[in-house]
């Protein structure tokens, strides 16, 4: 059975939701600490790595938040969410395909296999979703991004760290990489475009608005 053993160390730092359900993984950023809002406790970790899937790509593209996360950690992806997103059809309809091709190209996000002899996934997903987690732990990574619902009841089987779309866009304005308009307006994007219960979305525009309001 596919299992990984978490060896971070805890961060005495405040939650992120001051609901109780704020927490987060810290990932090096370009010039300060930044930290991803995951469903884990906050932890500080070392090696600082997000694996994504391509719905979570797509999405974060469309609100215009895919950018500025990719220049904030090191974002990787493997083949088979690559070819999903960016093929020879796809570039010649979606315009996320070639932004995502372009970021590929200009080395903000990157291609990796699993190492081979990856173990098997318990439960059936997509191609994508099983190379995203293989490659999580193979690759010794520390967090995956996704936005599908049978990827994230793997990773909490697996117990692996896991961050949504909506939770990455609060991170990214707590981390100073975009404006609070920026963030709330790429959530209520998120809100039409995805597939979110009511709550997902209003618990992150709740941690933005109480992440502004802080002293």
């Amino acid at each position: 059975m596919l299992t990984k053993t978490l060896s971070h160390t805890k961060a005495k730092s405040r939650p992120l939701f001051s609901v109780g359900r704020g927490n987060g993984l810290t990932i090096a950023g370009t010039d300060v600490t930044f930290v991803i809002i995951c469903n884990q406790a906050r932890w500080e970790v070392t090696v600082k790595i997000i694996i994504a899937d391509s719905c979570s790509l797509i999405l974060l593209w469309k609100c215009g938040a895919l950018e500025r996360l990719a220049d904030s950690s090191k974002l990787i992806v493997p083949p088979k969410v690559y070819n999903e997103i960016v093929n020879e059809n796809t570039l010649q309809i979606y315009p996320d395909a070639k932004n995502i091709h372009d970021l590929v190209k200009a080395d903000k996000i990157a291609i990796e296999k699993p190492s081979a002899g990856a173990a098997d996934i318990p439960i059936t997903l997509g191609a994508g979703e099983t190379e995203c987690i293989q490659l999580y732990t193979t690759r010794n990574a520390d967090v995956i991004l996704t936005d599908d619902g049978k990827a994230i009841k793997v990773c909490r089987y697996l117990g692996i760290p896991f961050t949504i779309s909506p939770k990455v866009v609060v991170s990214l304005f707590e981390g100073g990489r975009i404006s609070f308009e920026h963030a709330r307006t790429a959530i209520l994007k998120l809100e039409k475009i995805g597939r979110y219960a009511r709550d997902i979305i209003a618990d992150a525009l709740l941690c933005l608005q109480s992440r502004r309001d802080e002293p």
